[in-house]
């Protein structure tokens, strides 16, 4: 009343004070001034609509909770001032209102628009701080159709991560649908998800002074806007562009800008008639921009970049650009394009791209350019026309650009010499630092010009007739030469070398790669090489694409990967050159053609067997001849990549091969059929691997050739109609012919004849059959697919250069009496079947018997003496072969190797292993092997990497290695061999590593025993008990194990119950139960579905993994389980455990026969009692609750009393009533829960004591 009287006093002597708001309101009255008295909420909680109103918040919040904070609505001369709003939506909104301000105020919200104004004029925004969180998309500001307004000194701070944003609305402040003439200056813009600020389709807007850092996208963005003025701000950070302009601008001017960071860029696309002044930035990009000048500008780590589409009449006038990839980039389609008064330092190229039409250049300075002032792709001869370059220099020294004919270069130093479309032009007595570049020109002569440090000193394109002398380029950082389907080019007398740079990205060529490289050519007729060197290039010469009449003479290329590959090349000669130290090869062809190399000096080039000195692959018409090749691998000859017959018609010839000890002379290779028609002839061949290999090759001739000190002489792999001749052979350590063919129709299409080693000829045959014999002055005997013949009392003296005899596909004969010494292999079956070899006498070989990939042959009867070698050798894939009743000094070896050799048979020898300790038998990748019965003197038996073996009754005495017996491999049986030792070897009789092997029942006298811990084994007797470890094994009998007792639990088993079993195991030896087995009956009935099994040690129990389900049998019914044990090599009896089903039951118990509630006055509520309820049966049972009346001195319901599952208020329990409630619905059997009780006793209750029965009952389903 009093505020109320006061009120009306003011009111009527005219004086108007503020009006406090304490709540969300409609702000009406015209002309006064609301003063916030506390923070408010609710949705639209102020709408100012009356004309001239200060809504001062007083410091106080105003949050809009979902809907907009502040309405300004349909009125003029607003002021909202002294303050902050918050909502979940968005904060102010100023509609359709005029001359208004909004000053020292912070608005922020969670989603949608912080400040939204529409259709409005004149208003003024000061000292504004507003912001958003991470809500959906949306700017802090937005302004639609707002005009003639401002926003100054005022900062927008977004939630710095990312929030889905990717409209171009979401930002600090957006400028849309004509709002013109506005002015955005001196603020603050930070964390823009999209853009700092965003003009669209609006005009005459001054965007000034403002500071915008990390904008995540632009800074400023303009799309589809006319006349707007940006100047004088200040950018950091921005993700991607400081300045981006779209679709169809005109007349925009941007003045004065500044980026801090040096690092995003400006992108114009779709602009016109645009002034770009006094602007720093880091890189400007164009996009179908006209009529545009940029003045005075400099960037930072990047340059401009012309991106075509229609840019046209551009002038850059007094540009400055530092460190940049390419300093100015062009890309079609553009025209009138003019760069003047600039400068470049410290960029990769100058200009870089490809040029279009009507470019100029004019007093441009640049230093540092690490690769080609002008560096432009030109895409015809016309185009060069389209270039005017003047006054441009590097670090001081000229570009010269000219299109001028019969053109003279004075003598100097220039930067680059790049002449387009020129014909006739000489040029000598030069330094050049960047580049020598002839495009689209002819008839150019150029000598005595010195190139140092260049990125490609000298680049050719399409120009026909260029001559070259004396010129020296060095350290070239990737090619020294780049000539690209320019004919008829003659280099002389030239001396290049290149470097390798890092910063270069690598070239690549199917397997090779290549970082540098010396002259590069692609597409070339007619190329003249001559009286020139390369040094340190990868590869020195790379001729790619298809060339013709190529000559290459007199040079030198030395110290690389390759010196010179050639791709497609016609007609080509390679003569008198000097190739050395090469990583790979020397000369590489591929897909050659009339081609010839000839009298070339090759030394330390090649790689290994596969990669030689001169290699060609593919191609018809070859010769290569009369070169000297001292290298690490010869020559190799090899189908295009397996294609068919792609290499035909060559020959090698004249050719003197030494020193390649890991490689082939000359190596011809392919699928076959596919290198055909060749010959091999008088080449002097020394100290390689092999002479001459041949994989695939066919309708070949190898003949007059000298080769001396290599393994093997002629080494064939699967090839046919071949002619080996008059060739002579010394020294070869294997055999001088060896045939690697898989079938028979090779054995027939070879022809040998008067191939001789150490003076001894080669004898060959193919035939079936036939008696060989009493032959004493043979090198080697081949037998290729020759089948059931006799081969008896053959010599083969070593000394005399005789190797031995080599079958091939040969199956079902018999050798027998046959002798050698000091041979490599006295018999070496390849691929060759059910021969029977007897009664052989050989001293000292390599392989006294080599079976390689051959199965069902038999070795017997023989005496062999191989010291350092092998007596018999069964290698790779070969099965089913029996060596029995030798007598050898050596070893015996089976290696199955990559393959595995299966089921062969050691029996009943006699080994005598020598002093240097060599095995007496051997065998590895190897299964099932016997090793029975023989008597090893001085030797041991190894078996490693092997399984499933078995070593069976053998003897040995003096074992000459570290053990007698040793084994790392698998499931292996070492079994009943008697081991009588005069001396202790160093790790004693027997040495067995891995887990799963066998030992038992062996001789152990006097000796040392060491057996891995996991292996088994029993019944090992020892003469002196002296077994040291580690060791697996004990001297005890090999008897089976027992199950002593079973059990079947639980107990008892009820109908309702899953039955399980377990065996009580226990040995006599060490052995645990590898398996135990389990079987379970109803009333004698075996259901297999659950046989299960076990496993474990001895001594304890054994439970089945699979149990008896309950359905499968019912009370009263018998239930059986039987077991068995198996300790590795015994099975026990089976015993088994009966037990009678028990009937399942249900019911309750209660833990507590009576609940006392205390002393109690009427009317009140007793403390809480819980007792504790149980299911003692088997099956879940359904527990119900029932009670009397309270009886005493008086009566009362037995509905006083409450009980629950739950503890909790009396309120919350069920009345206890007479009829029975159910308490707990399938309470599981053996399970309990706890009951709460409680009682409310009446009011006016006599007194006394008083009782009541609860009844509990359980029922099963």
């Amino acid at each position: 009343m009093k505020t109320k009287f006061l009120f009306l006093l003011l009111a009527l002597l005219g004086f108007s004070v503020a009006i406090d708001i304490t709540g969300c309101s409609v702000l009406s009255t015209d002309n006064e001034v609301y003063v916030l008295q506390n923070d408010i909420s609710g949705g639209n909680c102020i709408r100012v609509t009356g004309e001239n109103i200060t809504f001062n918040l007083n410091g106080h919040n105003v949050n809009g909770y979902g809907g907009d904070a502040i309405i300004i609505e349909n009125t003029r001369g607003v002021v909202v001032e002294n303050g902050t709003a918050y909502s979940t939506n968005g904060g102010l909104v100023v509609i359709g209102s005029r001359d208004s301000t909004i000053r020292n105020f912070a608005v922020s919200t969670l989603s949608g628009f912080s400040i939204r104004v529409i259709d409005s004029a004149n208003i003024s925004f000061s000292e504004v701080n507003y912001s958003r969180g991470l809500g959906s998309a949306g700017a802090a500001i937005l302004f639609t159709n707002m005009t003639d307004s401002l926003m100054e000194n005022s900062r927008c701070t977004l939630a710095a991560d990312y929030n889905g944003e990717y409209s171009e609305y979401s930002g600090c402040i957006v400028l849309t649908s004509n709002s013109n003439n506005n002015m955005i200056v001196n603020n603050y813009f930070s964390n823009a998800y999209r853009n700092g600020v965003f003009i669209y389709k609006s005009y005459n807007n001054t965007i000034s002074g403002n500071t915008i850092e990390n904008s995540h996208w632009y800074g400023v963005a303009v799309r589809d806007a006319e006349n707007n003025t940006i100047t004088g701000n200040r950018f950091v950070g921005s993700g991607l562009v400081h300045l981006y302009f779209d679709e169809s601008g005109k007349n925009n001017t941007y003045d004065g800008n500044e980026n801090e960071d040096g690092d995003p860029i400006i992108v114009f696309i779709d602009q016109e008639n645009i002034t770009f002044e006094n602007n720093k930035t880091s890189e400007i990009v164009l996009f179908n921009i006209t009529n545009a000048t940029f003045k005075n500008i400099t960037m930072v780590e990047g340059g401009i970049n012309i991106l075509g589409n229609g840019v046209a009449n551009i002038t850059f006038d007094g540009f400055t650009i530092t460190g940049a990839g390419a300093a100015i980039f062009l890309n079609p389609s553009y025209e009138n394009i003019s760069f003047l008064n600039g400068a470049i330092a410290d960029s990769t190229y100058g200009f870089y791209g490809t040029l279009d039409r009507k470019f100029h250049v004019e007093n441009l300075n640049a230093t540092n350019i690490t690769r080609y002032p002008i560096g432009l792709d030109i895409p015809s001869d016309s185009a060069c026309e389209e270039v005017f370059v003047s006054n441009y220099t590097v670090d001081g020294n000229s570009v010269q650009y000219t299109t001028s004919d019969g053109f003279t270069l004075l003598p100097g130093k220039y930067s680059q010499v790049f002449m387009c479309s020129v014909s006739g032009a000489n040029l000598y007595d030069m330094e050049i630092t960047h580049g020598l570049f002839f495009y689209y020109s002819g008839n150019i002569n150029a000598g005595r010009i010195n190139i140092s440090g260049a990125y490609i000193p000298v680049k050719l394109l399409n120009s026909d007739g260029v001559y070259f002398e004396d010129f020296i380029i060095e350290n070239a950082r990737v090619e020294g030469m780049n000539i690209l389907n320019s004919n008829n080019t003659e280099i002389h007398r030239t001396n290049i070398t290149t470097v390798s740079d890092s910063s270069i990205p690598t070239f690549h060529l199917v397997d090779w790669t290549y970082t540098d490289v010396g002259i590069y050519t692609s597409g070339v007729d007619g190329f003249i090489l001559n009286e020139s060197s390369v040094e340190n290039a990868d590869a020195s010469l790379w001729m790619r694409g298809s060339s013709k009449n190529v000559n290459i003479y007199g040079s030198t290329f030395r110290n690389g990967m390759h010196g010179i590959i050639m791709d497609n090349v016609q007609y080509g000669v390679i003569e008198s050159n000097v190739f050395s130290d090469f990583s790979q090869s020397g000369i590489t062809a591929n897909y050659a053609n009339q081609t010839q190399v000839m009298e070339n000096n090759l030394t330390n080039a090649g790689g290994d067997i596969n990669s030689g000195a001169i290699n060609f692959y593919g191609g018809r018409d070859i010769s290569v001849f009369r070169n000297r090749i001292n290298a690490r691998s010869g020559i190799i000859f090899s189908s295009a990549y397996g294609s068919s017959d792609y290499l035909t018609e060559f020959s090698i010839y004249e050719n003197e091969i030494k020193n390649i000890p890991g490689t082939a002379g000359v190596y011809v290779r392919g699928g076959y059929g596919s290198a055909t028609s060749f010959s091999i002839t008088y080449n002097n061949i020394s100290t390689a691997l092999n002479g001459v290999r041949l994989w695939g090759a066919k309708e070949g001739t190898v003949c007059y050739n000298r080769i001396e000190n290599a393994e093997t002489g002629i080494y064939a792999i699967d090839s046919g109609e071949l002619t080996f001749c008059d060739s002579e052979m010394k020294d070869v350590s294997n055999f001088p012919v060896f045939l690697d063919y898989t079938n028979e129709t090779f054995c027939g299409s070879t022809n040998v004849s008067n191939v001789t080693h150490g003076g001894e000829a080669v004898e060959y045959y193919n035939l079936n059959g036939i008696t060989i014999e009493n032959i004493d002055d043979s090198s080697e005997i081949i037998l290729c697919d020759v089948n059931d013949s006799i081969i008896r009392n053959i010599e083969m003296k070593g000394s005399e250069g005789e190797r031995g005899i080599l079958a091939v596909l040969s199956n079902r004969n018999s050798f027998y009496e046959n002798t050698g010494r000091d041979v490599y292999s006295m018999t070496y079956l390849l691929r060759s079947n059910g021969n029977n070899l007897s009664n052989y006498t050989v001293n000292n070989a390599t392989y006294g018997v080599m079976v390689d990939i051959s199965s069902g042959n038999i070795v017997e009867n023989s005496l062999i003496i191989t010291p350092s070698g092998y007596a018999v050798y069964v290698y790779r894939d070969s099965d089913n072969n029996t060596i029995q009743n030798m007598n050898v000094t050596g070893q015996i070896s089976i290696y199955g190797s990559y393959w595995t050799a299966e089921n062969n048979i050691i029996i009943g020898n006699d080994v005598n292993g020598t002093g240097s300790g060599d095995r007496g038998i051997s065998i590895g990748a190897a299964t099932f092997t016997l090793i029975q019965e023989n008597r090893i003197y001085n030797g041991e038996i190894q078996v490693y990497a092997s399984g499933n073996n078995v070593s069976y009754n053998n003897f040995t005495g003096t074992c000459s290695g570290w053990q007698c017996v040793r084994c790392s491999g698998e499931n292996n049986l070492i079994y009943k061999n008697f081991f009588n030792l005069s001396s202790q070897p160093y790790l004693g009789a027997i040495l067995v590593g891995g887990t799963t092997n066998n030992v038992s029942r062996n001789y152990f006298a006097t000796t040392i025993v060491r057996v891995e811990s996991g292996n088994v084994g029993c019944g090992n007797l020892y003469g002196v008990l002296n077994v040291s470890g580690p060791t697996g094994i004990i001297n005890t009998s090999c008897f089976p194990g027992n199950i002593t007792e079973m059990e079947i639990f639980p107990t008892p088993v009820y109908e309702s119950s899953n039955a399980s079993c377990r065996a009580y195991y226990t040995h006599e030896d060490p052995y645990d139960a590898q398996r135990v087995e389990f079987r379970w009956y109803v009333n004698g009935v075996h259901l297999p579905a659950y046989d299960g099994y076990g496993s474990g040690a001895r001594d304890s129990w054994i439970e089945t993994n699979v149990s008896l389900p309950a359905n499968e049998s019912s009370a009263g019914d018998n239930i059986t389980c039987e077991a068995r044990a198996y300790d590795g090599a015994h099975w026990t009896e089976w015993v088994n455990e009966t037990v009678e089903v028990a009937p399942d039951t249900c019911g309750v118990y209660v833990n507590e026969t009576s609940v006392f509630f205390g002393s109690l006055t009427t009317n009140v509520i007793s403390d809480e009692k819980s007792i504790s309820v149980i299911n003692p049966g088997t099956i879940p049972g359904n527990i119900s609750i029932n009670g009397t009346d309270w009886v005493g001195p008086a009566v009362f319901s037995s509905t006083r009393t409450r009980w629950s599952k739950v503890s909790g208020s009396y309120d919350s329990k069920t009345p206890l009533t007479s009829t029975p409630a159910l308490v707990y619905e399938n309470l599981p059997g053996g399970s309990s829960f706890l009951l709460y009780l409680q009682l409310y006793t009446p009011i006016g209750q006599q007194n006394g004591t008083y009782n009541q029965t609860i009844t509990m009952v359980a029922e099963c389903p």
